[in-house]
């Protein structure tokens, strides 16, 4: 699909609309993903309105199904000509190996918040499979999600910088996933650890703890002991795919990292800045791979931003998906 990357609403149950018995709306349907790969976006987007509409009108659909509704791509759903859904695409992420018990507090909110990032990706109607292998055989994405520190000696840093939850297993197995997926031209998304992993992975280094500044980047205490994100705005660089999945030159973002980029890995680009000039984001410039810093999964983020990295990923999923046909 070219030009905007924008999200369409389609009803729970609106699936069930395709099939033989019901040719009106499948027909309506192969209708609005010929409209979305042709570039008509806002054609497949107020066509699509009307029929869920129509169905919820003729009781197809019930309204406690009408109402929930969440934001999946205009075009990229996987309709066969039938009008029937295909098997979803599957998409690895690499298992957490940390033991949050008795560990630092930071190690203890990763682990919880991989499966808030699991949701936004299988949100997009993607396959989330956790794995715990290089071997992305079958695989047609891969998320990178957070985690703890970066051994600093991958990337010629100063090993005796404070860090923590350094994990050699962890390290092999996100690098491992990254460079073969890299090296596949499998799409990757990056949260937060994966935007560094990606990075050290094509060759840049990271600030192993970030100083000060007029912006606050790590988790603080929110009092009760718990952690509690950092919030601040970002600058979206123009043209990229991220802005014109997010449509605004500056969006709020929840921060939890005390490391960020020094030098960019080779082909990387920044795409979201900090008002202290910390890499918020990042593209390849040919390769479908994006990352944030930041974490879209934090509670309190708005739902079209919380959905903004993942949509972004889930049109390079799909785009990989009908290259290979």
């Amino acid at each position: 699909m070219s030009g905007g990357l924008v999200h369409r609403y389609r009803t729970t149950g609106i699936d069930g609309l395709a099939g033989d018995e019901n040719p009106f709306f499948a027909c309506s349907l192969w209708l609005v993903e010929q409209y979305a790969r042709s570039g008509r976006v806002a054609d497949a987007r107020a066509l699509l309105d009307r029929v869920c509409a129509l169905a919820g009108d003729v009781g197809l659909l019930a309204e406690e199904q009408r109402r929930r509704t969440r934001c999946v791509r205009v075009g990229t759903a996987p309709f066969p000509d039938n009008g029937r859904m295909t098997a979803l695409p599957r998409i690895a992420m690499p298992a957490r190996l940390s033991d949050a018990e008795g560990a630092d507090a930071r190690v203890g909110l990763a682990n919880a918040i991989f499966d808030d990032v699991a949701a936004l990706v299988r949100a997009e109607e993607l396959d989330v499979v956790v794995v715990r292998s290089v071997d992305l055989a079958g695989f047609d994405g891969v998320v990178l999600p957070g985690g703890g520190d970066l051994d600093p000696a991958r990337y010629g840093g100063d090993t005796a910088a404070s860090v923590y939850d350094v994990n050699a297993e962890q390290d092999d197995l996100d690098f491992g996933i990254a460079r073969a997926a890299a090296e596949a031209g499998i799409p990757i998304l990056g949260v937060c650890r994966g935007l560094q992993v990606l990075n050290v992975a094509f060759g840049g280094t990271l600030v192993e703890d970030l100083p000060e500044s007029a912006v606050r980047h790590s988790p603080g205490d929110d009092g009760c002991g718990d952690l509690e994100w950092a919030w601040h705005p970002v600058a979206v660089a123009a043209g990229s795919r991220l802005r014109a999945e997010v449509d605004a030159d500056t969006v709020p973002v929840a921060s939890g990292h005390h490391q960020a980029v020094r030098a960019l890995g080779a082909g990387l680009v920044a795409t979201a800045i900090a008002e202290d000039g910390v890499v918020e984001a990042v593209e390849h410039e040919s390769l479908p791979i994006i990352a944030v810093q930041w974490h879209p999964e934090a509670e309190g983020t708005p739902a079209h931003l919380a959905a903004a990295p993942f949509a972004v990923f889930a049109d390079l999923v799909h785009a990989g998906r009908l290259a290979a046909r």
